[in-house]
């Protein structure tokens, strides 16, 4: 997740020690090449449901606050989360999402429930409201009147499935960085994909979509 803040490109990331346990750190750069990492994490685990882990940040500045999504794990579910903050060091933590929701669906795959994961919000609103794509597996949106708390599209109307066999998507579908408003009018949602293969390993590549700005 990058920002430009006071001039300097501010790239929130997830690491981890030997533990595996996710923390997000950050750093800056005056060129967005070279970076100096603060040395200690801006986000790390607190809470029961995120113990193993804060993980996939994403980050939206509206109006001088900054609203991170990110990836609550606790090795047995993932949740999106969503934490806020003013100058990118020390945030406050508003918790999950979208309990019970389960991005995986129609294709669960075994997924356990809840599961959701990459939130990106736009930094406009749409007819009135705050917009944002998320979801691991398939793409869904959620609408909000004040950026904290979020209703969900119904399980059962993703915006995008997994694409069909034998192209770049059809393990899953993963929402990408922020979306941007691009010079014709378009919402630019960025966004993961993969293919799983019969050993088992997974290729992860890169995709966009387009969406009508209504």
């Amino acid at each position: 997740a990058a920002v430009v803040k006071d001039d300097q490109v501010v790239l929130l990331y997830r690491a981890h020690a030997e533990d595996i346990v996710s923390h997000v750190g950050l750093a800056t750069s005056d060129d967005g090449i070279n970076f100096e990492r603060h040395p200690e994490p801006v986000l790390s685990p607190t809470e029961d449901y995120e113990r193993f882990g804060c993980e996939d940040p994403r980050v939206t500045e509206i109006d001088g606050t900054y609203y991170l999504t990110y990836s609550a794990w606790d090795r047995t579910n993932a949740q999106l989360c969503l934490a806020t903050s003013t100058d990118l060091y020390t945030w406050e933590k508003h918790g999950p999402l979208f309990p019970g929701f389960n991005t995986f669906e129609p294709n669960a795959q075994d997924t356990p429930t809840p599961w959701s994961k990459a939130g990106g919000i736009l930094d406009r609103q749409v007819n009135g409201r705050w917009l944002m794509y998320f979801g691991e597996g398939s793409i869904y949106h959620a609408w909000s009147d004040d950026l904290i708390h979020w209703e969900p599209a119904p399980q059962d109307q993703p915006l995008m499935l997994p694409t069909p066999k034998g192209t770049f998507g059809e393990f899953l579908v993963v929402v990408g960085p922020q979306p941007i408003v691009t010079s014709n009018g378009l919402i630019l949602l960025l966004h993961n994909a993969a293919v799983k293969f019969e050993d088992g390993t997974v290729r992860y590549t890169c995709g966009q979509l387009l969406f009508h700005p209504d």
